[in-house]
């Protein structure tokens, strides 16, 4: 970091940050509101992003970073981010071009250098703790990355009841036929890391987050509510009466009654959102012969998305109006560095 363009700034945040080096989970989330950050199209401070244009459909690495997030420190504040959740930071496999969301996993016990080194991400995590802002990984268990081949089919074979014989690839991404079994002598950029078993004890000891309690009738932090995302777009955009929301919330009461207390304790588990990464096209939409005639809907919906029950979770980008949309989620993945007024609190001024 000494060469950063930002050193005497993260020198002075990582004096603040060590009076702060525990900083353990909120005990109620809802004072937290939670900004999901893409790291590959969020920011890259050094340069523009890879392929124009900045918001087009584009399933490569576009060049986002820690350091993009960490020089964003102060938007993120100021626009009143209590939590960023990252999408994951671990190392993918490196000859695979197109896994810039991060889902492609090889090994879980690194970061990918395509996004910084680890120390890079320690200061982006101690300098957002020093801000008082907290900092979610994305991690998902069984993903992994395209780490062998299957027999004369590559990636994708056909269905048949007889299991097909596979090659782990190597480093460059060439599934070798003497490797059948996962390789256990083999290069840091080959199979997956770190061995997928262990014993019950050892297992249990991370499974679950209170398991040995026998009166924990939850049995997760928390879940996307997905029934409201069903319903709150639609209402916000006309399309759904309101009432279908309160029918929404009472039969949710009904579902739980007996297992959460109230609403206000059901409230505590719920992650809220308009969009993310998995659709085909944000929330918000512009009229290309009038496009301001739908910023009332944007500002409606993120209204309700920040004062219904729940724990609130905007999309990157959503508070700048981003607006894409068609075939696949890559129209949702824009490069948000580069757009025009890409970090301002006013981006409808033009």
């Amino acid at each position: 970091m000494s060469n950063s363009i930002w050193a005497p700034e993260v020198q002075e945040i990582m004096e603040k940050a060590k009076a702060k080096y525990l900083f353990p989970s909120p005990a109620d989330w809802r004072d937290h509101w939670i900004y999901f950050i893409m790291i590959d199209r969020f920011n890259n401070p050094d340069s523009p992003p890879k392929y124009h244009p900045w918001d087009g459909k584009h399933g490569v690495f576009q060049g986002g970073n820690f350091k993009g997030i960490l020089a964003k420190l102060d938007y993120l504040k100021e626009l009143g981010v209590g939590a960023i959740w990252l999408s994951p930071v671990f190392k993918n496999c490196q000859y695979n071009l197109y896994t810039y969301h991060g889902y492609g996993f090889q090994d879980f016990l690194k970061v990918d250098p395509r996004f910084g080194t680890e120390e890079d991400l320690q200061t982006l995590i101690q300098a957002a703790h020093a801000k008082g802002i907290y900092v979610i990984f994305d991690i998902v268990l069984n993903h992994a990355g395209d780490v062998f081949e299957y027999e004369g089919y590559s990636t994708t074979p056909p269905w048949r009841d007889e299991p097909y014989t596979i090659y782990w690839r190597d480093e460059t991404g060439q599934g070798r036929e003497d490797w059948t079994e996962a390789p256990l002598d083999c290069h840091e950029d080959t199979a997956l890391w770190p061995k997928v078993w262990d014993s019950e004890e050892k297992i249990a000891a991370y499974i679950g987050r209170s398991a040995a309690d026998a009166d924990d009738l939850v049995g997760v932090d928390a879940a996307l509510d997905f029934p409201l995302f069903h319903k709150l777009p639609g209402m916000a955009k006309g399309f759904l009466p309101p009432a279908e929301l309160a029918h929404m919330f009472e039969y949710r009461k009904q579902v739980q009654k007996g297992l959460l207390s109230s609403h206000g304790e059901s409230s505590r588990y719920f992650v809220t959102f308009l969009d993310n990464h998995d659709q085909h096209s944000r929330f918000y939409y512009v009229d290309p012969e009038n496009p301001k005639k739908y910023e009332a809907q944007l500002t409606l919906a993120i209204g309700c998305l920040f004062t219904l029950q729940g724990i609130p979770c905007l999309y990157y980008g959503t508070e700048q109006g981003l607006h894409g949309m068609g075939d696949s989620d890559q129209c949702v993945r824009e490069a948000l560095w580069g757009k025009t007024r890409n970090f301002s609190l006013l981006p409808h001024l033009k």
